[in-house]
């Protein structure tokens, strides 16, 4: 090496030998550092891309050296506590996450890709410096700070994923300028503010994913603009106002998403216009107005989804029509009318709601023809007549629910060839007759409510058999005879509700072994003899209602082992015998019911912790 004068301070000029590059190159830093040299505004970075290891023959690959120089400056305000292999000592074109497209001239870097490593940084502004940039992916990280205005310098930006990661502040309305970009997703941040309406100026734009943020004001009419927009996701804002006529103009959208916000007004009739449509959400809203019949028109629907909304009138005929549909949510409206049996010819159809509205009419026959339908929820209307035999002909079905309505009739036996079914859901009807005993062959079950009906007969031993199930319910009917020993075998079962009958005989102890049991309510029945202690080994149970029936002796001592128990009922029956002391070791009881009986002695003071109680009306001293 020799020393060459420079302009105002040393120089050193480096003449490669046959030491190793790396050497010479820390050697040179370390005399220039010696000299007193102070670099300024990306003076290091430029000498380091300009050392012939990092940009390959840097005198003529000028502009890779400042895409170099920018990555270098930008490196650890853009990682934060990740490491990424950005130095001098490597070839850019080994760069994690950064490529150059090799092909063209000048070399440039036009894609940085660093999605999923966890970086923590902030979106460095000299971002915008990489002006043949392409495509930017940072999605799925943990990125915060705002988006930079600079990114709208980016002329060639094809693909900007920012999504899933803790942005804030508002959406730069210099991404507008963005002329070239096909897919912005800057879903799942924090970002607030309005929609820029310059965003209607991307038509080249095919995916616009803003879903998941907190934005508010209105959906921008320009956004009507973008012929070429193949997805819209707004969902899952705090946007306001109305939707906008202009969305009609999107003729290439085929999944369109502004659910979850506060939108009012009336769903557009120009979104019957939408022939490429596949997906419609745009429930939990404030929608109101008719389902516009024009909805019909879309051909190519396969899911459509206006849930929990203001909705009123008749659901349209023409929906009928929509021969693609699979599935098809109208739930938690004000909708009125009778159930067109126009929805009998959506044979594609896997799921239909039409729950909490105000429909009437007895259920359609003709949705014996839906052969794919998985789910059927009709609850909460005012649907008359009684359970068409020919729905038990839907051998697909995984949930059937009827609850709330009007229905009468027996519950129809052909239900057991169902044998797909997992919910079957007829609570709150005006049901007669028996629990058909072949529901009992239905091994997929996991929820059985029939409870709120007015069902005779004894409960079918049959039950037994349904290993799976979780929930079973069928209080408030007039059942009559004993409880079934072999529902003891239920041991997946959580919740068994069968207070509010006629039922006699004695508590099964066998009722001890459901270990997953959380409810047991046998409350207001004929029951008999004495509570098994069996039952204190259920220590996953919350509630234990055994009152208002004819239960005698005393409350066994082992019932105070139930660790999670938080509501006790035993008032009203012919127990005896002094409350025992164990009770107070129930250290979660927050309820106790005890009066109506026949005991003697004194309370447990530690009873007296208890929240909600009828202690009082006993008339028994707290032991001293």
């Amino acid at each position: 090496m020799r020393e060459m004068p420079g302009p105002g301070i040393p120089f050193t000029r480096v003449i490669l030998s046959a030491k190793p590059i790396q050497a010479v190159l820390l050697a040179a830093l370390a005399s220039l550092l010696a000299t007193g040299c102070d670099f300024t505004g990306g003076q290091l970075e430029t000498a380091l891309c300009s050392n012939g290891i990092t940009v390959t023959s840097p005198q003529e690959n000028a502009d890779l050296v400042a895409d170099c120089v920018t990555l270098l400056g930008i490196r650890d305000e853009l990682a934060g506590d990740v490491s990424l292999n950005w130095s001098a000592q490597t070839p850019i074109e080994e760069w994690e996450g950064v490529s150059i497209d090799m092909e063209e001239a000048p070399l440039r870097v036009t894609e940085v890709r660093l999605n999923g490593i966890g970086l923590t940084g902030k979106l460095p502004p000299a971002l915008g410096s990489l002006s043949n940039l392409e495509g930017l992916w940072l999605h799925g990280n943990r990125l915060s700070g705002e988006i930079p205005a600079e990114l709208g310098r980016l002329a060639n930006l094809e693909w900007l994923w920012l999504y899933d990661n803790r942005l804030s502040g508002e959406i730069p309305a210099e991404l507008g300028a963005l002329a070239a970009l096909q897919g912005l997703g800057l879903h799942e941040n924090h970002l607030t503010g309005a929609i820029p309406s310059e965003l209607g100026a991307l038509t080249e734009l095919e995916w616009l994913r803003l879903d998941g943020n907190r934005l508010t004001g209105t959906v921008p009419q320009t956004l009507g603009e973008l012929v070429n927009l193949v997805g819209l996701g707004l969902y899952r804002n705090q946007l306001t106002g109305s939707i906008p006529a202009e969305l009609g103009g999107l003729s290439s959208v085929e999944w369109f998403r502004l659910d979850g916000n506060h939108l009012e007004g009336e769903i557009p009739v120009e979104l019957g216009l939408l022939q490429n449509l596949e997906g419609l959400g745009l429930q939990e809203n404030h929608l109101s107005g008719v389902i516009p019949p024009e909805l019909g028109n879309l051909k190519n629907l396969e899911w459509l989804h206006l849930f929990n909304n203001d909705l009123t009138g008749s659901i349209p005929a023409e929906l009928g029509a929509l021969t693609n549909m699979e599935w098809l949510r109208l739930d938690g409206n004000g909708l009125t009318g009778p159930i067109p049996t126009e929805l009998s010819k959506l044979a594609k159809l896997r799921e239909l709601d039409l729950s909490d509205n105000r429909l009437s009419q007895p259920i359609p026959v003709a949705f014996s023809a839906l052969s794919s339908l998985e789910w059927l929820r009709l609850n909460d209307n005012r649907l008359v007549g009684g359970i068409p035999v020919e729905l038990t002909g839907l051998s697909r079905l995984r949930e059937l629910g009827l609850a709330d309505n009007r229905l009468t009739g027996k519950i129809p036996p052909e239900l057991s060839n169902l044998s797909f079914l997992e919910g079957l859901d007829l609570q709150g009807n005006q049901l007669t007759g028996a629990i058909p005993s072949g529901v009992g062959k239905l091994a997929d079950l996991e929820w059985l409510h029939l409870h709120g009906n007015r069902l005779t007969g004894e409960i079918p031993q049959e039950l037994g058999a349904l290993a799976k199930l979780h929930r079973l319910r069928l209080d408030g009917n007039q059942l009559t005879g004993e409880i079934p020993s072999l529902l003891g075998g239920l041991h997946d079962l959580k919740e068994l509700r069968l207070n509010d009958n006629e039922l006699t005989g004695a508590i099964p102890p066998e009722l001890s072994a459901l270990e997953n049991l959380r409810q047991l309510s046998l409350a207001a029945n004929r029951l008999t003899g004495e509570i098994p202690a069996e039952l204190g080994a259920l220590d996953d149970l919350r509630s234990l209602l055994l009152g208002g029936n004819l239960l005698s002796g005393e409350i066994p001592a082992e019932l105070g082992e139930m660790a999670s128990l938080r509501e006790l009922g035993l008032g009203d029956n012919s127990l005896s015998g002094t409350v025992p002391e164990e009770l107070g070791a129930t250290v979660n009881l927050r309820t106790l019911r005890l009066a109506g009986n026949s005991f003697d002695g004194c309370l447990p003071r530690s009873l007296n912790q208890v929240s909600t109680n009828d202690l009082p009306e006993t008339q028994l001293p707290f032991c001293e």
